[in-house]
């Protein structure tokens, strides 16, 4: 380690060392003694050095932030533009929402591209309480709004886009409403193999609307 003092090389009334000696730097050198470092730091350093170690020539994967929505209360749809899908290749999306409605159940939709057609095939297991049940149709709801009762609900939603094969995404969420509680995964096939996916649209069936937070991010490799 090497360390540097600068002083003035100035001589002033105020800023002097002596009426001789001229203030010029000084460089003082050697090792930190690491006896001096606590030992809370010092296990930090080992234990990062280790990772570090055991990571060389290594890929991780790691999602990036493409956009983070609040939804005030009341929205209906809200969509992710400017998307390149094969470009970017797999996407996760995150969402912490509370849903409402005055009666009924109400799902919250996930379309590619906009395509509202029957272009999607889906396959669920839900479980409530001690029972479970499975099906297949084509909806393409990630979570939904229980029995016209508020419901929170958090889950996650992995998207694979690129062309040239059907793109899936899978959501698993949780949801509460009143005394309900439930568990679910959805798993969607969307038809097109063909057109880049460049945009994510989610939106509340008619008579409905969701409020809170959803995160859309893009999974990048990094070779450390």
């Amino acid at each position: 380690m090497t360390l540097q003092i600068d002083h003035p090389d100035t001589l002033t009334p105020t800023n002097k060392l002596n009426n001789i000696i001229y203030a010029h730097h000084h460089l003082v050198t050697g090792d930190v003694d690491e006896d001096l470092l606590s030992t809370d730091l010092k296990t930090v350093l080992s234990n990062m050095e280790t990772l570090l170690t055991a990571l060389t020539g290594k890929t991780i994967r790691l999602p990036v932030l493409i956009e983070k929505k609040t939804l005030p209360a009341g929205t209906t749809t809200t969509t992710f533009s400017s998307l390149n899908g094969d470009s970017d290749l797999e996407y996760l999306l995150l969402f912490d929402l509370t849903l409402a409605s005055a009666s009924g159940d109400h799902q919250l939709n996930l379309y590619f591209n906009a395509d509202t057609g029957s272009n999607y095939d889906r396959v669920n297991h839900g479980v409530l309480d001690s029972s479970h049940g499975v099906g297949e149709d084509t909806q393409t709801f990630i979570t939904y709004q229980r029995s016209g009762e508020t419901t929170y609900t958090t889950g996650k939603v992995a998207i694979q886009a690129k062309t040239g094969k059907q793109r899936t995404y899978s959501s698993d969420y949780i949801f509460n409403a009143g005394t309900y509680n439930r568990v679910y995964n959805n798993t969607i096939w969307w038809s097109n193999t063909a057109d880049n996916l460049t945009s994510i649209v989610l939106t509340m069936q008619s008579g409905s609307s969701m409020s809170g937070t959803i995160k859309l991010y893009k999974m990048v490799d990094i070779s450390l």
